[in-house]
């Protein structure tokens, strides 16, 4: 009987060092290529910034860990890595509407918001650190909620739900070829490991050509029934991440506002090939033209539902979103109204088949700042914020990029990808042949043979010497959000721009920014300056009331003090302040 009990304790010992023996080892590995630094990149969602430790910015490193051969273009938000307490912090998350596609970040809705809340709030510090990122789904969402709330956003705003098909780990898409949510789940814990992340690289084989644009590149269940399987499955997966990721930031306490999806219904056929959506598209358009624009918006979403290419989400993921944001706390954006206040939806506020032009992201921005009034974080003053203008250069690449989208799939079914790519060769060409110099650098970008900061730089001394004043002012904003540390650059744009008064809004839109970064004396007493010529008093003053704190004896705010008060009618005190004036600039 001993014998036994012996024998079989030494078969379970065996049994169980058999099992537990390679995990040691492989946990040991792990260690050691940790220790090593060894994918340290794609394990960390933010990294310091070069040279100003004291910030902090995303990692594009982080991101690439949900495709094999695409890195997404990410936000250049830095941010304290140490929050202070005057500091109004918000985090944007979403996919490429988010980011701002198909411009460069800083003309998406994230920054026109961080615009609308520095305007209403100008001696508050606002942070929007925008986390948006082409074709990423809610499974990105979710990866990425700890992350954030260990940074104590005092905000987080969430415009996300086109992804769900296609995107990374969508339901029907070539990026995380997997059905079950559970293993979607193991697979993105385990790509937070080293040993997964190296065997991964070892054995993943080169996808569809990189020739092709990404839409082309991540659709698998192409088609996808209204009501099918892989149709309820993105739903499901929406709802289950998207819960989570509320529950999550509700427990830490952190305001969150999330936006119902909009998407172009008038100007955008519908990019499959099921017949009732064809159909409900061609009877929309019928109702257009008999202007009856009610039942055409009907026929249009008709067309939109039943659409079995699914890169536009479905109504019902709008559900979702109402459903949740009343359920779990959260604040509702109605960016769907918001876009149909201003008429049908089409191309008058989309560059294609949902991402917004420059007005859109407006509206979009609007919206989500509304939404934040409501809680008294924002106040009128927002109604003194200029026009939305976009630089040439990154208008001439975002119609490039909307241009080389609409020549493939699924905008252009029959074509091949040798075809795409020699229509897309033609393109840069005609771009580069065109004689305007944004064309030119805009082919260039896409090309990769220079980068944002060089084009801009080079077209903002450009517009310089032609004595286009608007043109380099905004140049030099655009080239501001790529380098905000930029000392001598901000020197170089104020010393031109401060002569130009007839552009104080886009010289205000670069101070401002810099001043985002780093509330200095003299680029405070520089933007009250600037809102004073443009008759924004109130700002003015409480500019020149926190630099008064700062330094009493400062004459450029003496000076300014004293004008602000002429123009309120204080005389009396005006006096007080051109006499401390004068004696301060003995």
């Amino acid at each position: 009987m001993y014998f036994c009990n012996s024998t079989n304790a030494r078969e379970i010992a065996f049994s169980l060092t058999a099992v537990v023996l390679p995990l040691v080892v492989l946990l040991a590995a792990e260690g050691v290529l940790r220790l090593a630094g060894v994918e340290q990149a794609s394990r960390t969602t933010f990294v310091e910034v070069a040279g100003r430790s004291e910030y902090v910015v995303v990692n594009p490193g982080w991101f690439a860990r949900y495709f094999q051969d695409f890195e997404p273009a990410l936000a250049y938000n830095p941010f304290l890595k140490d929050k202070p307490e005057q500091v109004f912090r918000v985090f944007a998350l979403g996919g490429s509407t988010t980011a701002g596609f198909p411009y460069f970040f800083y003309h998406g809705f994230p920054a026109r918001l961080a615009e609308k809340l520095e305007a209403a709030h100008p001696t508050r510090r606002i942070e929007v650190v925008n986390l948006g990122a082409t074709a990423v789904s809610s499974w990105t969402l979710s990866d990425l909620t700890g992350a954030v709330i260990e940074h104590e956003p005092d905000a987080v705003v969430i415009y996300a739900g086109h992804n769900e098909y296609y995107g990374a780990f969508g339901a029907g898409s070539t990026v995380g070829r997997l059905r079950s949510p559970g293993l979607k789940r193991l697979v993105l814990r385990l790509k937070r490991t080293v040993l997964y992340t190296l065997l991964e690289r070892l054995i993943s084989r080169q996808g569809p050509s990189a020739d092709r644009t990404l839409m082309a590149r991540v659709a698998r269940d192409r088609a996808i029934s209204l009501g099918g399987t892989t149709y309820r499955a993105g739903l499901e997966q929406f709802e289950g991440n998207m819960r989570a990721v509320l529950k999550d930031f509700a427990r830490a306490g952190i305001m969150t506002f999330v936006g119902t999806l909009t998407s172009n219904l008038q100007d955008q056929p519908p990019l499959g090939e099921d017949v009732e959506s064809l159909q409900a598209y061609a009877r929309g358009v019928e109702l257009l033209r008999a202007a009856d624009p009610i039942d055409a918006r009907q026929a249009f979403l008709e067309a939109k539902e039943r659409d079995d290419v699914r890169f536009r989400a479905p109504e019902a993921m709008n559900e979702i979103i109402r459903r949740l944001a009343d359920e779990l706390d959260a604040t509702l954006v109605d960016v769907q109204g918001a876009f149909r206040s201003q008429g049908l939806e089409g191309d008058s506020l989309f560059t294609d088949h949902l991402h917004p032009n420059a007005k859109g992201y407006d509206v979009m921005a609007a919206a989500f700042f509304d939404g934040l009034s409501e809680l008294g974080v924002a106040d009128d003053m927002v109604a003194h914020l200029p026009e939305v203008f976009v630089d040439p250069v990154d208008e001439a690449y975002a119609a490039l990029q909307i241009r080389r989208l609409k020549g493939g799939y699924p905008f252009a079914k029959a074509v091949s990808p040798d075809e795409e790519a020699r229509a897309f060769a033609a393109m840069l060409e005609d771009h580069l042949g065109s004689g305007r110099l944004a064309d030119s650098l805009a082919a260039e970008l896409a090309m990769g043979v220079t980068t944002p900061p060089e084009a801009l730089l080079g077209a903002a001394r450009y517009a310089r010497e032609a004595a286009d004043t608007l043109a380099a002012l905004l140049y030099y904003r655009s080239l501001m959000h790529w380098q905000p540390f930029n000392d001598e650059l901000f020197r170089e744009a104020v010393a031109f721009g401060s002569a130009a008064v007839d552009f104080d809004s886009a010289l205000g839109s670069m101070v401002a920014l810099t001043v985002r970064q780093e509330r200095h004396v003299d680029r405070l007493n520089l933007l009250a300056a600037i809102q004073l010529r443009q008759g924004r008093l109130r700002a003015a003053d409480l500019l020149l009331s926190e630099v008064e704190q700062r330094d009493s004896l400062s004459t450029v705010m003496l000076f300014n003090k004293a004008r602000l008060l002429v123009l309120t009618g204080d005389t009396l005190a005006a006096r007080s302040y051109w006499d401390r004036y004068r004696a301060a600039s003995k």
